[in-house]
């Protein structure tokens, strides 16, 4: 499956036309969590925020502003399997507070054992409305280009945030090694846009 690249969004414009200022981040955010929120630079997350204000705006509810997040088994998918030598890990963000609508992608880190990190660029696919109740989930896969243990990159641990957000949560590393592509056009490590609860 093809990729967009790390510095083309979905939805940016190339019009020449001004951004809105970016959102904010809360005097407490590093701008590691900023660029968590899973935009690529300051014009991609006005764009982004302007796209999830015209959700909220289309279906009638006000946007996420906090979702929890889980890592949750995932068996892949008949109609869309990962190529030889990928994985996929799925990622659920579960609102636990009044109905609200989410869309697009959420923002994921790898921190290697070397010290090094990064941070994974989107597909294509396009983004979606997504309403959720109280206690509603959606969900995103991250599929992954695995790697020889004595040859891959180690990964220590990955940093997750629920789009136009800034609730990072860490966890665990326990897929063993991937291919570092951080240079790649189109890598084989790439992160979905969210879609409705399964």
């Amino acid at each position: 499956m093809a990729v967009a690249a790390a510095a083309v969004m979905a939805g940016c414009s190339s019009t020449g036309t001004s951004a809105a200022p970016a959102p904010a981040a809360p005097a407490n955010a590093t701008p590691s969590v900023v660029a968590l929120s899973g935009a690529d630079s300051a014009a991609d997350a006005a764009n982004d925020e302007n796209d999830i204000k015209s959700a909220a705006k289309r279906v009638g509810v006000p946007e996420c502003k906090h979702l929890d997040t889980e890592i949750v088994p995932d068996t892949g998918s008949p109609a869309d399997p990962p190529a030889d030598g990928q994985f996929r890990v799925k990622l659920a963000f579960t609102n636990p507070g009044q109905k609200c609508v989410v869309r697009g992608f959420p923002g994921f880190r790898f921190d290697g054992e070397d010290g090094t990190s990064w941070d994974v660029v989107r597909t294509n696919e396009p983004k979606l409305d997504v309403v959720l109740e109280p206690g509603d989930r959606t969900t995103a896969n991250l599929t992954y280009l695995a790697s020889d243990e004595g040859t891959g990159w180690h990964v220590k641990s990955i940093a997750v945030t629920p789009p136009h957000t800034y609730d990072t949560r860490t966890f665990p590393w326990k897929e063993g090694a991937i291919l570092k592509q951080d240079g790649a056009t189109h890598p084989g490590t790439y992160i979905s846009p969210v879609r409705a609860g399964r």
